[in-house]
C-alpha cells in the first residue's frame, strides 16, 4: 500500500465531495476544511498530490509540517 501523508491544499473555490471523488479522494481522507482560506487538510498519496497540483482549481499543495518561530531575543 502506498504511503500517505497530510497535505494542505489551497483552492480557488471550494470543492464538492463529488469533485474529490473524481480525484479518488475519500471523504474520510479530508481531515479539515478551512472555509475562510479555501483550504483543506487532506491525507494523500503521491499520485493524488500530482493530480491535485495539475488541477485548474488548485492554487498549491504543501506537505503539512510542524513549524516554529525563534524564541524572542535569539537569532536562529
Amino acid at each position: 500500500m502506498e504511503e500517505k501523508k497530510d497535505y494542505l491544499v489551497s483552492v480557488k473555490a471550494p470543492f464538492t465531495l463529488k469533485e474529490f471523488e473524481v480525484l479518488n479522494i475519500a471523504a474520510d481522507d479530508i481531515k479539515h476544511e478551512y472555509w475562510i482560506m479555501h483550504m483543506y487538510l487532506i491525507t494523500l498519496n503521491e499520485n493524488q498530490v500530482a493530480e491535485l497540483k495539475a488541477h485548474e482549481n488548485v492554487k498549491y499543495v504543501e506537505e503539512d509540517k510542524e513549524v516554529s518561530t525563534p524564541e524572542e531575543g535569539r537569532d536562529e
